[in-house]
């Protein structure tokens, strides 16, 4: 069986949804949840198109690992990072609503069917 800790944060909405666990643990995850989503994120809309934002954020907003942001990034799908400073990263906030805003737009005209 696995540990509260251990459990996808998927798995603790539907359960909460669910009304499966109790009260306490729905607060845990809630919780949880609302602590691992960057400050950033939350107020994304309210940045201007100059700023920049850290790794977690750009992580957060496009639901992906490490691995895949830069593998995105590497291939084109996501803009690079501008570098400020010797060991500091960070995305331009404009870049990435103009990013979000065509993947958005790309995914509502086609319709994928598995297997093709």
């Amino acid at each position: 069986m696995h540990s509260l800790k251990q459990k996808p944060v998927a798995v603790a909405i539907a359960a909460i949804g669910a009304n499966a666990i109790s009260t306490e643990l729905q607060s845990k995850y809630l919780q949880q949840i609302s602590t691992s989503i960057p400050l950033m994120v939350a107020h994304f809309n309210e940045l201007p198109d100059c700023a920049h934002v850290r790794q977690p954020t750009v992580l957060a907003l496009f639901a992906c690992s490490p691995a895949s942001l830069w593998r995105w990034v590497k291939s084109g799908r996501l803009p690079a990072p501008k570098k400020l400073g010797l060991r500091v990263s960070a995305w331009n906030v404009g870049e990435l609503r103009a990013c979000l805003n065509s993947l958005q737009t790309s995914d509502q005209g086609s319709v994928k069917v598995r297997g093709e």
